[in-house]
């Protein structure tokens, strides 16, 4: 389904709804599939979410796929051919969330997207792209929000794979998560930083500690990850020595509001640069947890 999403600020964001092949796709890591997670994993998320897939009759995710591709040769074989496609709906989202629409992509269409996609798998293409980075294995696509539940999904096809006949597992639809394909270079796809905010904590302490360590995170020369690392470390070594917790908050104006409050301190990270999340991804690996934010809360 190639999927147009009007934004609450009249922006417009493409995607394409497919299925995505499990086998194809790691989170742990230690496998250098097409598909890897952009984030850590928590392995304690994931049994509650597996208990959830395992009864669930339909699945309904929010993952975000994202892939690298640099000259629009995909989503823009779908725009272009979409008033010859079924529309298959066309509605107001809630709570001002803005508008979606969806297309059905086939035929012809449809073999040429998939061309397009396939593509970009090219070997020439990567090293073209990532240089000596791509000795790492290929990197297609990443993980760009719904880490655990993917995660949760391969972690449930593994678990069913076991029972299942070699002559059942390449059909089986466990082998398969629904997720929504979108374009890094998406204009109006935006990244956002998640923003640390440490709660009952004894505060006295925190503006000479944050004016000495802020360079930190804040270094232009540092990676999305080095950044969101020293961010992570510098607030639980405070509330080691101060005591509270950390929470993760999206918005700028949401973390400022709650860091004044009495007992609470704020860390805002930096913009995000999403260019070089493939590249980071494939010479350092996963980000830590909460690095990145794809769009604003009320879109989300």
């Amino acid at each position: 389904i190639y999927v147009e999403r009007t934004l609450s600020d009249g922006r417009v964001r493409r995607g394409l709804v497919a299925a995505l092949d499990l086998e194809q796709y790691d989170f742990t890591g230690t496998q250098r599939t097409s598909v890897r997670s952009t984030e850590g994993t928590v392995e304690e998320r994931l049994p509650p979410r597996v208990n959830i897939r395992r009864g669930a009759p339909l699945e309904m995710p929010h993952t975000l796929l994202l892939m690298d591709d640099r000259t629009d040769s995909v989503l823009s074989l779908a725009e272009k051919a979409k008033d010859t496609l079924e529309k298959v709906y066309d509605f107001d989202l809630m709570l001002g969330g803005g508008h979606i629409a969806g297309w059905r992509v086939s035929g012809e269409t449809k073999a040429a997207v998939q061309s397009a996609l396939d593509a970009l798998d090219n070997a020439a293409l990567q090293r073209e792209k990532y240089g000596d980075a791509a000795e790492n294995g290929k990197l297609t696509f990443a993980v760009g929000d719904g880490n655990h539940s993917l995660a949760a999904a391969k972690r449930f096809w593994e678990e069913k794979r076991e029972t299942l006949p070699e002559s059942e597992r390449l059909a089986d639809p466990a082998r398969f998560a629904l997720v929504e394909i979108e374009n890094i270079h998406e204009p109006s796809l935006d990244f956002e930083p998640i923003h640390r905010v440490i709660f009952d904590t004894d505060t006295s302490a925190f503006a000479a500690e944050f004016t000495a360590h802020r360079k930190e995170w804040e270094a232009e020369d540092k990676t999305l990850g080095e950044r969101v690392a020293a961010a992570e470390s510098f607030c639980r070594a405070y509330i080691a020595a101060h005591g509270g917790y950390i929470d993760y908050i999206h918005g700028d104006d949401t973390a400022r509001s709650l860091g004044e409050k009495p007992n609470c301190a704020a860390v805002l990270l930096p913009p995000v640069e999403k260019s070089g999340l493939f590249l980071s991804v494939l010479k350092n690996g996963a980000l830590p947890k909460k690095s990145f934010s794809m769009g604003n809360a009320r879109d989300k």
